[in-house]
Formats: structure tokens, sequence, C-alpha cells
């Protein structure tokens, strides 16, 4: 019998532990095994239709042109300042530019995914000094979109365009070239939550 009891008490001590290390393990603000579980099921990756929603760093933006400049903000915003004449919409963008793939110039699994596909961009804008945003998709040396047109009839306004991307053939890097028109004092833009997705 007094073993009995020894083996009772000491199961009700060992729960009495684990729930006063657990309780305090919270109260310290870390992490239960069933925190760390749910965390590790939450999902990493992005949907399988967006191919671009952030900027890795400033190495994956560039100015092709000394009257427009393009400065990253986060990695969801970016700045635009200036305008350019005529830019080329072949090769890199004759303006403001970023590159599909976190290397500028580099290539990137994105690429291949969005070989003959339809895409949509799509984001945010607010200007000054701007009548219109233009937007070029450029896969390098496969073909390009043109110079597209969003019209800036009020300062701030959500924008879209659609491009069907060529078949890739050698992949060398994919582009997006911005580019403000403006009369008067200098053009700029903030755009926010720049998008890429395969419209399905």
């Amino acid at each position: 019998m007094y073993c009995f009891k020894l083996e009772v008490f000491v199961a009700i001590f060992r729960t009495f532990l684990v729930a006063f290390s657990t309780a305090l393990v919270v109260a310290c603000g870390g992490k239960t095994d069933a925190d760390t579980k749910a965390v590790s099921n939450m999902p990493t990756e992005l949907p399988q239709n967006i191919v671009f929603n952030k900027i890795s760093g400033p190495n994956q933006v560039q100015s092709r042109n000394d009257n427009i400049s393009i400065s990253v903000v986060t990695p969801q915003s970016f700045v635009l300042t200036g305008s350019v004449e005529n830019p080329s919409a072949a090769g890199i963008p004759g303006a403001a530019v970023i590159a599909l793939c976190p290397k500028f110039a580099g290539t990137c699994e994105a690429e291949s995914k969005i070989s003959g596909q339809i895409l949509k961009i799509s984001g945010n804008i607010t200007a000054m000094n701007a009548d219109a945003l233009k937007f070029v998709y450029s896969t390098a040396n496969n073909g390009n979109s043109g110079w597209m047109e969003h019209q800036l009839s009020e300062p701030e306004t959500a924008f879209e365009f659609l491009y069907n991307v060529p078949v890739a053939k050698n992949m060398i890097g994919d582009f997006m070239g911005f580019n403000l028109v403006g009369t008067g004092e200098t053009p700029t833009a903030t755009i926010e939550n720049l998008t890429i997705s395969i419209s399905y």
C-alpha cells in the first residue's frame, strides 16, 4: 500500500512539474511544442500564380538614364523621380528598372514559370506632378511589351497591365521598366505592392 501511494505521489508531482514549466515558458514569451508545431505548419511559399511581390534589395533595381531615379523604400515600395523622353523598351529598358530575379541580369525559376503565360502586373501609385505612369515588361532578348501607359487622373490610384510573355528561348533575365510622364515640375511617384502574377 505504501509503495502504491508513493508511485501515485510521484506521478502527480511529475504532472505538476510539466504544467508549471509550460506555464513558465508561456509567461516568459517562449514557445511550447504545440506553438512550434503550429508555426512550422504555416505556409512560407507564395501562391503558385504569384511570381513577384517584393524587392530583395537595392541590387535588384537600376536607373538606366540620368533623368530618372529609383529608390527602394521597403521590399514592397519604391520611389520614382524624374522622366525620360522616348526611352528604349528593348533589352534592359532605358528608364528605371527592376529585375524579375533577385540578381540583376541574372536568371531564376520565375523566368521558366512565366514562359508563354499571360502576366498581370498590378500595384498602387501615389504621384505628384505626373500625368501618367509608363511600364514595359522586357524579356531582354526575346521580346517586350512596349511601353504601356496608365493615366493618373487622381493622385492615388491602383494600376494594372497585362502582357503575354513569349515562350522563352535564351533566358538572360527579365526586367520591368518604369517611367513617368509629366509637364512642369519634376514628376515623382511612390509605388507600393507591386505584384506580378500569372493570369489564369
